[in-house]
């Protein structure tokens, strides 16, 4: 009977020209030696992001499991695991997406958490050159959360994030895409109401191999990244860091990629600049 299914499942996609893509992902988190400066000793994610589409639109659903321990080992480990699920519709010159982030956590500051995640965007092409524009907008509510003076408050968080890139054909075996996003957070239920971030992100592909390099800076605090699929759910006040990742396209439909990420944070409840290191190795398979 699974066979049926899936065989079917598969028809239908080939008779639609639908493309399923399915990316599992695992990584490893350490966090500074330094106990004043953070609690927290390591952690691991595990996740598993799913797709299916073709050039009118794109579901996506993405599954992630973490785990964090802590220096003291009578602190009971963080558990956390969350659910996005989004829809994109494509048009001739423009997108629409809409979807939600849903976390479950066993954190006591903030608790579980819904992000509303809500985007428009435009595109052009010149030649073999595409230019792409638009705006992200996130709406995160922690309803059983704690506001920055302990007391049991509904924090909401409101974030804007407008992007651009630019994907340039070097030549037939190589193109190059640098893209640039400023995220604004409208905090109202914390101290300081507003914080402002900025990224950077290039990306090189040379024949199967491909490269991509972010940099990010500012501040930002319980902020949303990746389009929605990374929320940072905590009152930690992120600064800057950076992300580089390494690929080979083993197949047309099969590739393989490592990355390793640093960044430097302040700690909620701690004093001083700390930091953790992220390292992610992902498998992509599509049909």
């Amino acid at each position: 009977m699974k066979k049926i299914i899936l065989g079917s499942f598969v028809l239908v996609c080939s008779v639609y020209g639908d493309i399923v893509t399915i990316l599992p992902y695992t990584a490893n988190i350490d966090y500074d030696s330094v106990a004043t400066k953070s609690s927290k000793k390591e952690g691991t994610i595990i996740g598993v992001y799913t797709s299916i589409g073709n050039l009118n639109y794109l579901l996506e659903f993405d599954y992630v499991a973490t785990n964090i321990k802590y220096k003291d080992a009578n602190t009971t480990n963080l558990k956390q695991d969350d659910i996005t699920l989004t829809y994109s519709k494509y048009y001739k010159s423009f997108m629409l997406k809409g979807g939600i982030h849903h976390i479950n956590t066993t954190d006591k500051d903030l608790c579980d958490a819904n992000v509303i995640i809500g985007a428009i965007g435009g595109y052009q092409w010149s030649n073999y050159d595409k230019y792409s524009y638009g705006l992200e907008s996130y709406y995160s509510q922690y309803k059983d959360g704690h506001d920055e003076n302990e007391i049991a408050n509904k924090i909401n968080i409101f974030q804007i994030t407008p992007y651009y890139s630019y994907s340039k054909a070097i030549n037939i075996n190589t193109r190059n895409i640098i893209g640039f996003k400023l995220n604004y957070i409208i905090a109202d239920d914390y101290k300081t109401k507003n914080y402002t971030s900025y990224e950077i992100a290039d990306t090189l592909y040379y024949k199967k191999f491909f490269t991509i390099i972010k940099v990010y800076c500012g501040k930002m605090k319980t902020g949303v990244k990746d389009s929605g699929n990374t929320v940072y759910n905590s009152k930690d006040l992120l600064k800057d860091g950076y992300n580089l990742k390494l690929g080979y396209n083993i197949q047309s439909n099969l590739s393989i990629s490592t990355s390793y990420a640093i960044n430097n944070f302040e700690e909620y409840g701690l004093t001083g600049t700390t930091s953790n290191k992220v390292v992610v190795a992902t498998l992509r398979y599509s049909f």
